[in-house]
């Protein structure tokens, strides 16, 4: 549910930063405010009881809403899962948000606990803590990544955790550009899928579908085209464990303003762009590649 307008005059409330260096601590930007006035604020349907069957793991997924405000560069999500057991309560009373606060900055617009028909407002007294990217050190990575991270105390046995934010900023490395991707299914069950995106009219958007037969609802605004994608009901998707990590399985859309892989190329060169002056034993290489025949060869001399 919106809040009222009035209330974003609140004040915006200051998160706890920890774990990182004083540098990087002030680079972070968390406030809290109201939830914007351009997203879509479905009422969130609270069921009686989950479907037991599906969820050993303790969890089941009501809502995984992605709403893109691609002209002011903006990302909201809102989320909502239930705890179906202790097993639940203990892996996922937790919220993590992942940004980068060189280009991004984190609003908190919601988190509620729903608990035998009432609702607890828990925004304002839960600490968020900022930590180095988990995504990062399992791959051995230093980026700029990182996480706030909230553990939330006193959940129990079937609450339902409601939760919204936006990330506002987008990588300036895309030079204006857009691309982006996200799942349809999820390896746990998922009532209600939402993916909205707010595209500049007459703005060429290039969509490709993976493993999925859904479509957009497209509707033509006075200044801006949404595409609108739900799905409701999903069931677990299982993979096997070792499939190649090339190979996806899942229902993905992607959205990007590339038209093909040429364009990327296009952009991709300038990133690379060397002002020095090519040294004359590469540029006689690079003529010698050049007149090989084979393309696959050609390519393969380079490499």
């Amino acid at each position: 549910m919106k809040l009222p307008a009035s209330l974003n005059s609140l004040l915006f409330a200051t998160i706890a930063v920890s774990t990182l260096s004083a540098q990087q601590s002030s680079e972070v930007s968390i406030t809290k405010t109201a939830l914007p006035d351009w997203v879509d604020s479905t009422i969130l349907e609270i069921p009686e009881s989950p479907p037991s069957a599906e969820h050993s793991d303790g969890v089941w997924y009501l809502l995984s809403d992605n709403q893109i405000n691609s002209i002011e560069a903006v990302s909201f999500y809102r989320g909502a899962k239930q705890l179906t057991n202790e097993s639940g309560v203990e892996d996922y009373s937790t919220i993590t948000i992942e940004f980068d606060p060189s280009y991004q900055k984190l609003q908190l617009h919601t988190l509620k606990i729903h608990r035998d028909g009432n609702t607890i407002d828990r925004l304002t007294e839960q600490v968020f803590e900022v930590l180095t990217s988990d995504t990062s050190r399992e791959n051995l990575l230093y980026d700029r990544n990182v996480e706030a991270h909230a553990i939330l105390k006193d959940i129990q046995t079937g609450d339902i955790l409601e939760y919204a934010y936006s990330v506002h900023g987008s990588n300036p490395v895309l030079d204006g550009r857009f691309d982006w991707a996200a799942r349809l299914n999820w390896n746990v069950p998922l009532k209600e899928r939402r993916i909205r995106l707010i595209w500049p009219k007459d703005t060429p958007l290039h969509i490709k579908h993976f493993n999925t037969q859904l479509t957009p609802a497209v509707s033509e605004k006075p200044a801006y085209t949404e595409y609108n994608w739900e799905a409701y009901n999903i069931t677990a998707f299982l993979t096997e464990s070792d499939l190649p990590s090339w190979y996806n399985p899942w229902a993905i859309v992607k959205l990007s303003s590339f038209q093909d892989w040429q364009e990327v190329a296009r952009w991709g060169s300038k990133l690379y762009a060397i002002d020095e002056p090519i040294p004359q034993i590469l540029k006689e290489e690079i003529k010698r590649i050049r007149a090989i025949p084979n393309k696959a060869t050609q390519i393969m001399e380079a490499l």
